[in-house]
């Protein structure tokens, strides 16, 4: 059966400022760095993604360009469908318990409101946090808003799920459940990309990974295989992690 592409990205390249809140018209230069150089892929229904790199390499900066509100230098995006970002706290309003932040978030989605009633019971519920319905979200740990944005994100009909390292929250049952929901989401032909610093999580659950490389062209392909390239440029010995039996 034929795939369709849900994402596909051309020659694509962008460069951040290294000072954004320094700019002035007044200044002759402005230092800039790219922080995405000549990335090309095709991601069809079903992929499962990992961003991977170094720290500062722009991981997370790759998922919110995504969704296209970071402007590129040159080349192209295509989504067939709008992406869905999770990244710790984002859409989360500190003053505001968690029904309301739940209402704000989808709203600003354009759910409908009949929909959002229906699903929150169930939202809170999954984050466990019923006991916590009534403190305002500044209360929260952070491991505490990390379930609650992993469980909104994924109670309502997505796509394209962009995530940052969320799975990483919430102790070892919680881990279980969302991995096992993550499953679901994927058994329905939905793409799933993750930015994450865990090899095996890549090896074990990902197809397909993007290997963001300072200064260098990104790398794109088979997981195992850039898993390896990525090993090795971190100088981690290929026996220390069995990439063919894993």
């Amino acid at each position: 059966m034929k795939k369709n592409i849900f994402l596909e990205a051309k020659n694509l390249n962008v460069t951040f400022y290294k000072n954004p809140s320094e700019l002035s018209l007044f200044k002759s230069k402005k230092e800039k760095f790219k922080i995405i150089k000549n990335l090309n892929f095709k991601i069809y229904d079903g992929d499962r993604v990992a961003v991977i790199g170094k720290n500062g390499s722009g991981k997370s900066s790759l998922l919110t360009i995504l969704t296209g509100i970071v402007p590129i230098d040159s080349g192209s995006i295509y989504c067939k469908y709008q992406p869905i970002l999770l990244k710790p706290g984002i859409g989360l309003q500190n003053e505001m318990n968690i029904i309301e932040n739940i209402f704000n978030c989808g709203l600003i989605l354009g759910l409908e409101e009949s929909l959002i009633k229906r699903k929150i019971n169930d939202i809170i519920k999954f984050a466990e946090l019923t006991e916590d319905i009534k403190k305002p979200i500044k209360f929260y740990s952070s491991g505490m808003k990390s379930r609650l944005i992993f469980s909104f994100a994924t109670s309502f009909p997505t796509k394209i799920l962009l995530m940052d390292e969320l799975l990483g929250s919430g102790d070892i049952s919680f881990k279980q459940k969302a991995e096992q929901r993550i499953k679901e989401f994927i058994k329905s032909n939905n793409v799933l990309i993750i930015a994450t610093h865990s090899i095996n999580y890549v090896i074990q659950h990902c197809n397909k990974a993007i290997y963001l490389k300072k200064n260098s062209d990104t790398i794109f392909g088979d997981s195992k295989e850039i898993a390896k390239i990525y090993m090795h440029d971190l100088g981690v010995k290929e026996n220390k992690i069995n990439l063919e039996n894993i």
